[in-house]
C-alpha cells in the first residue's frame, strides 16, 4: 500500500538529519521538503503553503540530497 508522506525539515530543526534519512529509507515514496533560512519569520506561512500543496497534490520542491543542505544548523 502506498501512502503519501511528507517529511519537513527546517534549518534549525531539533531532530537529526539522519532521522529524516531513516524515514526516507523506510518510506520510499516519502517526499522531503527543506524549509531553510528562507522561511525566516514567516515560517508558519511557509509551512502552511507547503502542507496545502502536499494535501492538494500540487507540485512542491522536494529535497533530493542525502546530506544536509548548506546552511542546515540542526544535528547531523
Amino acid at each position: 500500500m502506498n501512502v503519501p508522506v511528507l517529511i519537513v525539515k527546517g534549518a534549525c530543526d531539533t531532530e537529526s538529519w539522519s532521522a529524516a534519512a531513516a524515514y526516507r529509507q523506510a518510506l520510499p515514496d516519502a517526499r522531503l521538503a527543506y524549509l531553510g533560512e528562507a522561511a525566516g519569520r514567516d515560517r508558519n506561512t511557509a509551512h502552511l503553503r507547503l502542507l496545502k500543496a502536499f494535501l492538494t497534490d500540487r507540485p512542491l520542491t522536494a529535497y533530493e540530497g542525502d546530506a544536509p543542505p548548506p546552511g542546515y544548523k540542526g544535528p547531523a
